[in-house]
């Protein structure tokens, strides 16, 4: 945990949220969730939807490489199309 009592991996999907809506305008990061929730045995376990690695992947890219290389529409892509009340997964759109 972060000393603020975030988990590293809420910090870093914030902190890349921060940079793909400075670089991503038509992207609606209100829909892509970064919380950790568990319930224990009770419940499902909800990780953010931009693990620590995708993070540092994508704030290490420009907004033009993101723009030109679609990362932005994609990004938003799973957005739309995710399902079933869990949080979209953006895991695996970092090259």
């Amino acid at each position: 945990m972060a000393g603020d009592g975030f988990r590293e991996d809420e910090l870093q999907c914030e902190e890349t949220l921060v940079h793909l809506d400075d670089c991503c305008p038509d992207l609606d990061i209100t829909e892509i969730n970064c919380s950790f929730s568990s319930q224990g045995c009770e419940g499902p376990t909800i990780h953010p939807a931009i693990s620590i690695e995708a993070a540092h992947c994508l704030k290490d890219k420009s907004c033009q490489y993101l723009r030109e290389e679609g990362l932005c529409e994609r990004v938003q892509a799973r957005t739309q199309n995710s399902t079933g009340g869990g949080p979209p997964s953006i895991q695996a759109l970092c090259p």
